[in-house]
């Protein structure tokens, strides 16, 4: 019937049923079965039969009981019928007075039970005692005939002692089986069985049918927070998760009104009295009271559904995209004043997860300069409000001028044919661009295969170097294009196509035979396979998986299972040991690693085993330090632990250390009396501890394997006791931190140097609105180019790649702020560098499940450019919490081969390779060459020091060379297969053939793509050998313990043995869990050879129920190229020992790691295994240092595995430890090995300041030299050195000494006059005097782009002026700095501060690192600027003065005015104003201070063409000159200090015609000019210090003349006379 029929076959009623009503036939009948009421249980049963008697023939007629035309008797006589209307409300009230479950209707759809709970017995029983009373009435109607029989009826009482009499039978059953329990099987848990009896028989109206006497319970167990019971309104609902603690079935859930918009019911653990539930439940909007209750106890919780508005504050945060950091968004947007987690925020038709507390990232519509989002905001039940927002970033579409090159790697047109020399190793394309204003270019590069980001790999000050590889496409020819962004336009670079002959794995053709039969020690099952291989074996790697429920895999290289052959024919034979039970049949399969393609498949048969009990228990997640975590099972001991698995790695019992952890005794908890007998004891438990670094990944679940290989899965968040309540939780110190909080970020070091140079920092921060505590962990990422590659390429063998580049914070008491020290990597990208802090792998806002929390791990390099909703991005930040580096050379690719020569001698071959790294250097490197027909393996080292004729580290000649027997071997090819270079900051190329490494990015054949056959040499032997069998095992002996030993030798007396091979030894347990030891030779000779090798077998390994270990050993080549190696099964039939017992598990006091250490450091963490002893008193941690002192330290935190002192003096250099137990008589009774801690080194020194020019060396000028032997001398190195007061780069002028002048009260300006006699000592007062005037102002502020345009200009007004001392002002005024997007497009405020100086006696001063002399009678001008709000990073700011000098004499004068550079001593800009024999004379130093370190400034005259806007102090004539000085400064991000200096001069010549531009006054002939060679430097006064703002200074010199300029005079007259 099943093969006719394959769906159950139904009458044309029962089709109609269940067509039109949707009855679930035959789903009704397996529920009608269960009907415990006899007569009812077959009524109901005839009815959807269709089998009742009498009626079934009865159709298309009338109904004799109430005359209505019918089809169908059964929907009829039984709903429609006036007899069955009459009694409907009676039916439909009592069985819902009789029932928990309710009904609006008395039809067809009541009967079908199947739709109901299947553990509910009163509603089915109930169906069954209507159906048939109903049925007996209409047998009455329509069979009786005797009259004298009562008419039965339908009523209450009638159907309620039916079932009342019903109950009653299966209450006496139930007790019968419960005495039968506790007599037989001493079962003495009654409760449980009353508990289920109750629980599917009870009533409304006996709610209790079988009397428990423990109290019952109900509480809220969910977790107090806030977020618990107040949720956000969206998508009509607002959805809450309640814990609950019940003895009962959870039945109510129910509030006033509407508010529950419905609810689910999740069973969470249960025992023999309690349940823990989660229930789901879904609300309207709105605050109500929410009843929950089971049969016996309701409770009250007030859940909270409120509404987002949409006048909610949203500030939008700064963000500065980084083109290097894709991974993140160009904005985020938080909301400022909700009280409560915002689960999701909704967008138009999506919703966007929250990145941290009530912070989101941007997903709207780009438009231009911004985003255009969304926001659906439910204002009430039934409808909502759009609101727009538009959100602009800083992304700027900048223009710039650009040059490039692009080069094709090979070379080669494109018709073509490229043959990769490795797997997946593709050709590729690098573009060079030179920008002329620093711009960090965006490039796209598509081909016809995928879209690739291209990576930066060298740069120098003016270039940069892109990579792209170019993928095979599938579809034949690749083509391929790059564009650059430029703007908004994109431009094409390069548009082309290549030619791929792809590299292909080899299909190896397999046929092979399985074997079990051979006997083990311990009853279980030696599976052997043997495979025959017709095709080339190409050195790929083999994965070997035994598969059933759980899955074990080995991944396992040659020789492994290589029985015998050569590289064209070989054959495969090794040996698994599979345990003697298992739960299941397993299927063995045979991989190629590199593509996954199984190879060979066999169906091995096992015998099943019994069924587990495995119960976690008990289960610990404790915080250590940083991000490593203490993970501690507990576990019943009924059965033994198989294994734990986390994030796909398993964790063995070598893997696992057994704790000696005692459980507190389990106290009672706040629910009644009810849980005093719940649960076992907990002294037979077992408890193990797991060691793991969750920095990025916090497992959201657990696998735990039995030994029977049974698999259970334990979840985050799942309760696994009720006695005492425990549940899977993270610890509280990794959650709820508000990451966008993050504030005052602050490094040691901005703005440094890193050409050549590792520079070591430290980033400081805070939190602006929340307490964080002071050990909360957080972890710093650089993302740079050459620190991710250092992540990516980390060879440590961690188990999460580059942890050990990670850097940690900790928290600084002195400063109340976290840091983190960290190291730059010398010579990454120039600009910004990228970065993130990760705070935590798990969610912070835990609300998607509380049984299935979401899970976020997103590992450092993502290809789908995930955020991880854990980590602060720094391009989510603002300018100034950047990061920036220089270099003069950026290099992130690791050493090359520039040049590649093989050789080949008459006993040897090899190449001579050049490494080339001509920016970092070459560090080290590993390459490996194969034989291509015997795989016979050498491997070389390589460092600097190996390089040929002594070499450098940055371009040399290596020889790797095979030495070979020209009369004892085989023609073949010998191949590179694997290549692994670095440089110096771990920048690494790799190759391989295989595809055991696939980087084509990091391709050291570089420059020999064109080239398949660059990394093979051809051997041609004069007398090829001919044998045709490989090497015998001529002894194996094995020495089992904790260390297996093993020694054996091979012999082969045709060809002999290839020398420097060496086999490998195997040892295998179950679960294809495989160990291994490569042999060293002890002696050979042409024909035979003796090899040891040994393996320390961790503790624990292979320690199951009968576990095990299988030897196998494989690797022997001969010369003639043929390899051979015996499986298990050949060492059994040969009579070796190669199946021993496992080792028992001892106790290994052993030390296996410790925490990171810094040299600053006074805390470890040290790992290992059973530390805590329960037989020891205490432990001590004995230090020996470097110099040989000792320190013997407390332990302050002791677990199984882990143990941690503090107090350990600070030190630089290497130090050991040694754990030591003591008894309690402080006796010695046992200790650990000694371990060795290396102290991580930071160089904490001030960075290389970018280098100052320096001045050329001045020749001495003068006639005399330098003025004479009283005013100066001439120094060759540096130029003319003058003698106080003398000045000038000839030592002709002097300072002319005047008295200190009156300081001007409103603006930082001075004047200053000068009587002639009393600096000529000439005492005629017949002279008449000329007035000369000396005019300093600071005129403007810019900002200049790149091309030096003017973005930005301010002038200066107001100034707030304070005295500080007599010789000393302050000037003070602010400047509003427009908005930009940098700035959130709020204004700035920008201070300038000025403090003028005067110096009445000569003294020397130093500033930016440089001495200067100031020379008695100078005023010095330091000048501060405060931060300054830059348009762009790219962008300088230029400080604009200007400077004037006028003499009253207006007849037969001459003027002119001089811009150079100073002697070498000082290194500055003078600028001089001469008219007459009198100079104004100033002095610009060519560096400032900026963010506290000094760097370069530019100064220059300004040509007044250029500032037309500005107005001029005086004329170009005889008589006036003046100049227009720009200092321009870099970006900077705090302040800068500037230091010029000003004084009054006497020459010692006036400017005459014949000065080179001198401008004269020829009486009434006006103005003339003349030419004159460039004029003696007169009196220089050297000022020091800075330069920020607006400040305008009057020097006024007042001279005796014979003629006079009376306005002039008289101007100044008044200011002589306060003076005197």
């Amino acid at each position: 019937m099943k093969e006719k029929y394959k769906s159950p076959r139904r009458t044309e009623g029962q089709k109609e049923w269940a067509e039109r009503y949707n009855i679930a036939i035959p789903n009704v009948f397996v529920n009608i079965n269960k009907i415990s009421h006899q007569k009812g249980r077959n009524t109901l049963f005839r009815f959807f039969s269709r089998t009742l008697p009498g009626i079934n023939y009865e159709r298309n007629t009338t109904c004799k009981i109430c005359d209505i035309h019918f089809s169908d008797p059964y929907n009829h006589l039984f709903f429609q019928c006036k007899e069955i209307k009459s009694k409907e409300k009676t039916i439909i009230s009592t069985i819902n007075k009789l029932s928990f479950i309710k009904i609006q209707r008395w039809s067809i759809e009541t009967l079908d039970i199947s739709r109901y709970n299947r553990t509910e017995k009163v509603f089915p029983n109930l169906i069954g005692i209507v159906i048939h009373q109903i049925w007996k009435i209409i047998c009455f109607k329509l069979f009786n005939e005797d009259e004298n029989k009562l008419e039965p009826k339908f009523e209450l009482q009638i159907i309620e002692s039916e079932l009342s009499n019903l109950i009653e039978i299966e209450k006496f059953i139930t007790l019968k089986k419960i005495k039968h329990e506790e007599a037989i099987l001493r079962n003495t848990n009654q409760d449980l069985f009353k508990y289920k009896f109750n629980k599917s028989w009870q009533t409304p109206v006996n709610p209790n049918p079988l009397p428990i006497h423990n109290c019952q319970s109900l509480i809220d167990i969910s977790r107090n927070e806030l977020y618990t019971y107040n949720k956000y309104f969206r998508d009509g609902n607002c959805f809450f998760h309640v814990d609950v603690l019940s003895s009962d079935e959870i039945v109510i859930v129910e509030a006033a009104g509407y508010f529950i918009d419905g609810w689910e019911r999740n069973e969470q653990i249960r025992n023999s009295s309690h349940i823990i539930y989660t229930l789901d439940i879904q609300t309207l909007r709105g605050q109500y009271p929410v009843t929950i209750g089971n049969s016996f106890i309701n409770i009250t919780v007030n859940l909270n559904c409120h509404v987002v508005n949409s006048n909610v504050d949203m500030a939008s945060l700064p963000n500065y995209y980084s083109k290097r950091l894709p991974l993140a968004p160009y904005n985020m947007f938080v909301f400022k004043d909700l009280k409560y987690y915002l689960q999701y925020f909704p967008v138009s038709d999506s919703y966007i997860a929250p990145i941290s507390f009530n912070s989101f990232p941007i997903d709207g519509y780009f438009y231009g300069d911004g985003f255009l989002i969304e926001l659906e905001l439910f204002e009430n039940d039934t409808s909502s409000v759009i609101i727009e927002y538009n959100i602009t970033t800083n992304l700027e579409y900048v223009k710039f001028n650009f040059s490039y090159i692009t080069n094709k790697y090979p070379n080669v047109p494109s018709e073509e044919e490229i043959f990769e020399i490795g797997y997946r190793y593709t050709p590729f394309v690098t573009i060079t661009i030179e920008t002329t204003n620093g711009i960090d270019p965006v490039i796209v590069f598509i081909t016809s295969a995928d879209g690739i980001r291209p990576t930066p790999i060298y740069s120098n000050l003016t270039h940069t170097t892109y990579l792209a590889n170019i993928n095979f496409d599938n579809g034949g020819d690749t083509t391929y294009e790059a564009y650059i962004i430029n703007g908004e336009d994109y431009i094409s670079l390069v548009n082309d196509s290549v030619r791929i002959n792809e590299k292909k794995i080899n299909g190896i053709s397999f046929t092979g035979t399985y074997d079990n039969l051979l006997p083990t020690l311990a009853d279980n099952q030696i599976f052997t396979s043997g495979i025959n291989a017709t095709s080339q074996f190409d050195f790929s790697d083999y994965k070997y998986v035994v598969q059933s429920f759980s899955e074990y895999t080995a991944q396992l290289s040659w020789p492994f299972g290589f029985e015998k052959g050569s590289n064209g024919q070989f054959q495969l034979k090794f040996s698994f040991l599979l345990p003697s039970i298992s739960n299941s049949y397993s299927i063995f399969y045979l991989y190629v690693l590199q593509n996954e393609t199984v190879q060979y498949s066999q169906l091995i048969n096992t015998n099943s085993g019994p069924s587990s009990d495995l119960v976690l228990e008990s289960f610990e997640s404790i915080w250590l330090y940083e991000f490593k975590m203490l993970f501690r099972f507990g576990f019943n001991s009924s059965i033994q632990i198989g294994g734990i698995q986390i994030d796909n790695k398993f964790y063995r019992q070598e893997n696992l250390v057994l704790s000696t952890y005692v459980p507190p005794p389990a106290t009672e908890p706040p629910v009644s009396v009810a849980f005093k007998k719940l649960g076992a004891s907990k002294n037979d438990m077992v408890f193990y501890e797991i060691l793991l670094d969750t920095v990025f990944y916090y497992p959201n679940n657990f696998l735990v394997y039995d030994t029977l290989g049974n698999l259970y899965r334990y979840y985050i968040n799942d309760y696994i006791n009720i006695n005492p309540i425990s549940k899977i939780e993270v610890p509280k110190i990794l959650k709820d931190v508000d990451i966008y909080s993050v504030s005052n970020i602050e490094y040691l070091y901005n703005d440094v140097d890193i050409t050549n140079n590792s520079i070591s920092n430290i980033m400081y921060f805070n939190f602006s609105n929340q307490n964080v505590e002071p050990n909360r962990p957080m972890a710093l990422v650089l993302l740079d180019r050459v620190s991710s590659n250092n992540l990516k390429n980390t060879d440590d063998g961690d188990d999460l790649i580059g942890t050990s580049k990670l850097y940690y914070s900790k928290w600084n008491s002195k400063k109340k702020m976290f840091e983190i020290e960290f190291t730059i990597p010398a010579n990454t990208q120039s600009g910004i560098v990228p970065w993130f802090i990760t705070f935590s792998s798990e969610y912070l806002i835990n609300e998607a499940s509380a049984r299935r929390p979401v899970l976020l791990y997103s590992p450092i390099f993502s290809e789908s450019n995930n955020l991880d909703r854990t980590r602060l991005y720094s391009s989510f930040l603002k300018t100034s919490d950047q990061l920036y580096v220089k270099t003069d050379n950026f290099d992130a690719y690791g050493p090359i081969f520039s040049n590649i020569t093989a050789i080949v001698g008459n006993d040897y071959i090899g190449w001579i390779l050049r490494i080339s790294d001509p920016i970092n250097g070459f560090s080290y490197g590993d390459i490996t060459v194969r034989g291509e027909q015997d795989s016979s393996i050498y491997k070389f080292h390589l460092t600097p020091s190996d390089a040929l004729r002594n070499g450098d580290k940055w371009n040399s000649d290596y020889e790797i060379r095979i030495n070979l027997n020209s009369n004892l071997c085989i023609s073949q090819t010998y191949i590179i297969t694997n290549v692994k270079l670095f440089d110096t900051q771990r920048n690494r190329a790799s190759f391989s053939v295989s595809g055991s490494i696939v980087e084509p990015l990091e391709n050291p054949f570089i420059n020999f793509l064109d080239n398949q056959n660059i990394n093979k040499v051809t051997y041609s032997c004069i007398s090829p050998l001919s044998d045709t069998t490989g090497p015998e095992l001529y002894s194996f002996d094995v020495y089992p313990g904790s260390i297996f030993e093993f020694y054996f030798s091979a012999i082969d007396m045709e060809s002999g043995l290839k020398p420097y091979q060496t086999p490998v030894v195997y040892l295998s347990t179950i679960e294809l869990q495989t160990l291994q030891c490569v042999s060293k030779i002890s002696f050979i000779n042409e024909t035979f050879a003796n090899y040891s090798c040994s393996i320390d077998i961790p503790n624990g390994f292979g320690f199951v129920p009968n576990g095990e270990y299988i030897v196998s050993v494989y690797g022997f080549i001969n010369n003639a190229g043929y390899y051979s190696g015996y499986s298990t099964e050949a060492l059994f039939s040969l009579g070796y020992g190669c199946i021993f017992e496992k080792n028992q598990i001892e106790q290994r006091f052993s030390i296996t790691g410790v925490s990171s250490f810094k040299e600053n450091d006074t805390e470890l963490w040290i790992f290992g295994g059973e530390f805590n002893d329960p037989t020891i008193s205490y432990q001590n941690v004995l230090i020996v240092f470097s110099n040989g002192s000792t320190q013997d330290l407390q332990v302050t935190n002791s677990y199984s595995s882990a143990l941690s002192i503090s107090g350990i003096k600070q030190t630089s250099d290497p130090f050991t430890i040694q754990v030591q137990f003591y008894d309690q008589y402080d006796d010695l009774v046992n200790e650990t090995n000694i371990y060795t801690v290396e102290p991580i080194k930071f160089n904490f020194v001030q960075p290389k300041s970018i280098p100052i020019p320096n001045n050329p060396t001045v020749e001495c000028k003068g006639s005399p030299v330098c003025g004479g032997e009283k005013n100066g001398y001439c120094s060759n190195s540096v130029g003319c050195i003058c003698y106080s007061p003398w000045v000038g780069l000839d030592c002709s002028s002097k300072v002319i000494i005047i008295p200190n002048p009156t300081p001007n009260e409103s603006e930082p300006t001075s004047e200053i006059p000068i009587l002639k006699n009393e600096n000529n000592n000439n005492n005629n007062n017949n002279v008449e005097d000329y007035l000369y005037r000396s005019l300093i102002s600071v005129v403007a502020l810019r900002e200049l782009d790149f091309n030096l345009n003017v973005i930005n200009n301010y002038t200066f007004d107001k100034w707030n002026v304070t005295k500080i001392n007599s010789n000393t002002n302050q000037y003070i005024t602010d400047i509003i700095v427009a908005p930009s997007i940098p700035s959130n497009n709020q204004e700035t405020t920008t201070t300038i501060n000025v403090t003028l100086q005067w110096f009445e006696n000569e003294k020397d001063i130093t500033f930016a690192n440089q001495k200067l002399n100031m020379k008695p009678s100078s005023i010095k001008y330091t000048i501060e600027i405060s931060n300054y709000q830059f348009r762009n990073r790219l962008n300088q700011i230029q400080l604009i003065l200007s400077a004037s000098f006028q003499s009253s004499n207006t007849d037969g004068i001459c003027s002119k005015k001089d811009f150079g550079e100073t002697t070498s001593t000082d290194n500055s800009n003078y600028m001089k104003i001469q008219v007459g024999d009198h100079s104004l004379y100033g002095r610009f130093i060519k560096r400032a201070i900026v963010d506290n370190i000094v760097r370069s400034v530019q100064n220059e005259i300004i040509n007044e063409t250029a500032l037309h806007n500005y107005k001029t102090l005086t004329e170009r004539s005889g008589s006036s000159d003046y100049s227009f000085i720009g200092i321009t400064m870099p970006y900077y991000r705090e302040n800068i200090v500037l230091d010029p200096d000003f004084s009054v001069l006497l020459d010692s010549s006036p400017v005459s015609k014949s000065d080179k531009s001198s401008i004269c006054n020829d009486g009434a002939d006006g103005s003339s000019k003349s030419g004159l060679s460039k004029g003696q430097l007169a009196g220089v006064i050297v000022g020091a210090v800075g330069f920020a703002t607006v400040i305008v200074v009057s020097v006024v010199y007042h001279f005796w003349k014979k003629k006079k300029d009376a306005k002039f005079k008289n101007q100044m007259q008044n200011k002589l006379k306060e003076i005197n």
